[in-house]
């Protein structure tokens, strides 16, 4: 893992490298039990800064991948109940729509 915004974007980048490379690769299932998780993943080397080269694993885990999912879910039905409330207002300019506690609402 690494910050977002680190040298560009550079889980953005080492991700479009890795499906680049030919994806992910099968890492197998961890524990057992009802909380066992699959991992897939790859090694890397990125130049992070020109003559600066790291190595870098880009993971992926099953259960993560599903509360991620779960989470952006969520967030689309907060943003589509906005958006709704946000179509029946009338706005006189574009300082009152930004002006407007629903547009402002984060």
């Amino acid at each position: 893992r690494c910050p977002e915004a680190f040298a560009e974007k550079l889980c953005d980048r080492a991700k479009t490298l890795v499906l680049g490379e030919g994806g992910l690769l099968d890492l197998g299932t961890f524990s057992e039990n009802k909380d066992a998780a699959s991992y897939r993943g790859r090694s890397i080397w990125m130049e992070v800064y020109p003559g600066l080269p790291v190595r870098l694993l880009v993971l992926e885990s099953d259960q993560l991948k599903a509360k991620a999912e779960r989470n952006l879910n969520r967030m689309e039905e907060d943003i589509k109940a906005i958006i709704k409330v946000t179509e029946k207002k009338i706005f006189k300019c574009r300082p009152d729509a930004y002006s407007s506690a629903v547009l402002t609402h984060r």
